[in-house]
């Protein structure tokens, strides 16, 4: 597996991570379950949502060695964790102030397809590098 292969995978991991964490519970409230809440039902995690798909996509195009733009991924990135980072910081604030409650899988989740996703971005040539020509085949 090449470089970009690597590259590429990581991105697609990060995006996909990002993206189903948006969907599950984002606070979770010990013994009432009606009280846990997805990042969906607040409205952000639709920001972090889209960001994750676009990460998968470009992380396709990356593991494929077709050409992309590498800062697409970044603002997809940036965005993304950017929500993830500040919904988390909320969260938390909620937690420590009523006292119950703790971060839920999908925040989790999203802080660990930022990792994988940043790791893949930087990973990734500008530009991807097509695959080499065969060899001229000596005929005559």
């Amino acid at each position: 597996m090449e470089k970009n292969q690597r590259a590429g995978g990581l991105m697609m991991l990060g995006g996909l991570l990002l993206a189903v964490g948006s969907a599950l519970p984002w606070l979770t409230v010990d013994g009432l379950p009606e009280l846990d809440t997805s990042g969906l039902e607040g409205g952000d995690g639709w920001i972090t949502l889209v960001a994750g798909v676009v990460l998968v996509g470009l992380g396709y195009q990356a593991y494929r060695r077709a050409s992309y733009p590498k800062w697409l991924a970044w603002v997809a990135f940036v965005i993304g964790s950017g929500v993830m980072a500040i919904n988390f910081v909320d969260i938390q604030d909620a937690i420590d102030t009523i006292g119950i409650g703790s971060q839920g899988i999908g925040m989790w989740l999203m802080i660990t397809g930022s990792i994988a996703g940043i790791v893949g971005i930087l990973m990734a040539p500008k530009v991807a590098a097509a695959p080499a020509p065969p060899p001229a085949a000596d005929g005559a």
